[in-house]
């Protein structure tokens, strides 16, 4: 057998071998990604109460943005910290956190009825 048989040989090999796998992908039961009941079920549909609320956040936080808020607590936060990068997290968490702990914040908008 030359050089030239054997590259055929091991050529033919491979092919037989990808047109068996081929032949066997149709019985594979094709299933959802798992967590895709989380965002569409057939039964509920869109949960459009989700849809528009966070719609209704992405309007509210744009027209915040323009007043200057988010710069303003921001710079606050960094000059409070003297510069220490742990300070600095704690405080852009309390900051963040805090409007949604309130009573009526986040946290209220959440529970369903």
């Amino acid at each position: 057998m030359s050089g030239v048989e054997a590259v055929s040989r091991t050529g033919q090999d491979g092919v037989m071998r990808a047109r068996d796998i081929a032949v066997s992908l149709p019985t594979v039961t094709v299933r959802d990604p798992p967590g895709t009941e989380v965002f569409y079920s057939e039964h509920e549909g869109i949960d459009w109460n989700v849809i528009f609320l966070l719609l209704g956040m992405m309007i509210v936080i744009g027209i915040i943005k323009q007043t200057g808020v988010f710069d303003y607590l921001g710079i606050w936060a960094a000059k409070r910290s003297r510069g220490e990068p742990y300070r600095l997290m704690v405080m852009l968490m309390a900051i963040t956190s805090t409007p949604a702990a309130r009573p009526g914040g986040a946290s209220r908008s959440s529970t369903r009825a």
